[in-house]
């Protein structure tokens, strides 16, 4: 732990840092902490967590949580408290959605796990983030595996009842059978098929309205000989509206799947929080 000396050379430029954060000069705020830290290679200070700290927090809110972790896990430096690590673990958890990456072997998280001196509270809250993503990601198997190992070596973090709400989730997750869009783009030959395959009878009666009027109109026109009026006028709206119906009724099996899962999902994201 490095020693600190009584007084900072720097202090001005620290406490502008902090009072431009304050009052949501955000750019200012984030070149004066730059400032103080590059200060300290001529004359150490004493707000070098803070800095630090800042600088993390400026990151995450700008979501460069590579930056972010850097500077977070410089200020842990300075600081031995569990409070720094927290704030790690809460970076981590945003930087996988945004990456989309698996948490299981994150350096970080493991010795948060794993190493005596943690506290309860911070090697729960890990296992936590990885129970989240694990869900987020849908590795269900994995995910299943570390709760029933949490449960047995925390018997105290979860409820009875959050226990049954988690596994019946996870049971209704696992019986889920997602829609195909490769079916919604057959059927959707047929103007409205795909979209009302997809949970949407809406849209599905606007495609068959506004695809059908459009087909017939055309078949009308051929069948008159009108073939200029047609090649003119109806032939390119009558192909980009229909292959805006074959799109669209994919597009809504995907929207269609992933509120399912959503909603499914939710009770154990809630409890993980």
């Amino acid at each position: 732990m490095p020693v600190f000396a009584q007084t900072d050379a720097y202090e001005q430029v620290f406490q502008l840092a902090k009072q431009l954060e304050e009052s949501g000069a955000t750019n200012e705020a984030f070149v004066e902490y730059k400032r103080y830290i590059f200060l300290q290679d001529y004359s150490e200070g004493i707000h070098q967590k803070e800095a630090y700290s800042a600088l993390s927090r400026m990151y995450k809110n700008a979501e460069k949580f590579t930056k972010s972790l850097e500077y977070i896990q410089m200020a842990q430096n300075y600081d031995s408290s569990e409070a720094l690590r927290f704030e790690e673990i809460e970076i981590l958890r945003q930087f996988s959605c945004q990456r989309k990456f698996y948490l299981e072997n994150n350096l970080s998280l493991f010795n948060y796990r794993n190493q005596p001196e943690f506290s309860e509270e911070l090697k729960q809250t890990a296992w936590k983030a990885i129970l989240e993503n694990e869900i987020i990601f849908e590795n269900y198997d994995l995910f299943e595996e570390n709760f029933s190992k949490i449960c047995t070596e925390y018997p105290e973090m979860f409820t009875d009842e959050q226990i049954t709400i988690i596994n019946n989730s996870l049971t209704q997750i696992r019986k889920f059978k997602p829609k195909n869009p490769t079916v919604a783009l057959c059927l959707s030959f047929i103007p409205g098929l795909g979209q009302l395959y997809a949970g949407n009878p809406k849209d599905a009666l606007n495609a068959f309205l506004l695809d059908g009027s459009l087909i017939a109109l055309s078949t009308y026109t051929i069948i008159s000989g009108n073939y200029i009026d047609f090649t003119l006028f109806e032939l390119d709206p009558t192909l980009r509206f229909y292959r805006g119906n074959l799109y669209n009724a994919q597009k809504e099996v995907y929207e269609y799947n992933d509120e399912k899962l959503s909603k499914l999902k939710s009770p154990i994201l809630e409890i993980l929080k």
